[in-house]
């Protein structure tokens, strides 16, 4: 956990700190000098994008202040909202490690409730190969034993309303990976299990967002998170530690088509 501090020399003890803190860990000691309870403290950063004077630092890192010139338009974000696609077909072509490394940092810049989550990235081919073998034997298998059967299926469809889609899906889905060049993985422990799962969704989308903006495309993939997380030979290759579980498969690559259309008019179904 990065730790916070306080450059008493900048303070002007305007108080937006003490306001904004939603851990209610900052306070005016007696000497009236801004005083921080690192033991209350999740590090959210907001104490010190509201100081007016950087007074509030964070070590290892650095404070700018916004370039709202750089902030883009309702009309930009409409359009970025109704352009990006999941995408399932990639080019055979690389991404490269450090424009990786790029998109999963600005995982960390989401609004998230837990800050221990890892990253692993999957972009060695081999490796790739042999996640998706053993993801196409666990569906096959599904298949076998829940949709191969008329009575079985005919259960399963009086409880699940797209049992038909599933197995139609786990029929004609030959790749549950699309061969994608590169897999990028979420952990994190299970004693946060609740606050990591929600905050896990918050990454992944500031993922897919910053990729479509420079040229890559990405899905979730739930196929992925199910099989994964139900299988120890993967932990094994993954390095995955004793205590810790999968939170979020997102498959990513170049796309090998581009969507021309945008569609209005989807109803939400707002009330």
């Amino acid at each position: 956990m990065q730790t916070i501090y306080v450059n008493h020399d900048k303070c002007n003890l305007c108080k937006l700190c003490i306001k904004i803190c939603h851990d209610y860990c900052i306070s005016v000691n007696d000497e009236n000098r801004i005083t921080i309870n690192l033991a209350l403290c999740d590090c959210c950063t907001q104490c010190m994008a509201i100081c007016p004077k950087l007074a509030i630092g964070l070590i290892g890192g650095e404070i700018k202040p916004i370039d709202h010139s750089l902030l883009p338009k309702p009309e930009q974000l409409e359009e970025l909202f109704k352009a990006r696609r999941s995408i399932r077909d990639y080019q055979v072509k690389k991404i490269e490690r450090d424009l990786l490394e790029k998109i999963v940092g600005m995982g960390r810049y989401a609004p998230t409730m837990d800050k221990t989550i890892g990253v692993i990235i999957v972009d060695d081919q081999k490796e790739i190969e042999y996640l998706e073998r053993l993801t196409q034997r666990y569906w096959d298998r599904i298949h076998k034993l829940f949709f191969k059967n008329r009575v079985v299926m005919k259960f399963i469809k009086s409880f699940f309303r797209n049992a038909e889609i599933i197995k139609s899906k786990l029929e004609n889905r030959d790749k549950h990976l699309f061969e994608a060049p590169a897999i990028i993985i979420l952990v994190g422990n299970t004693k946060n299990d609740y606050l990591s799962e929600l905050s896990a969704q918050y990454y992944l989308y500031n993922m897919i967002l910053y990729a479509y903006s420079v040229g890559a495309g990405a899905i979730l993939s739930d196929s992925g998170k199910i099989v994964f997380n139900s299988n120890r030979a993967i932990y094994k290759l993954l390095g995955i530690q004793k205590g810790y579980r999968i939170l979020g498969v997102l498959l990513m690559g170049y796309p090998k088509l581009k969507f021309k259309n945008k569609i209005d008019g989807l109803n939400l179904g707002l009330s």
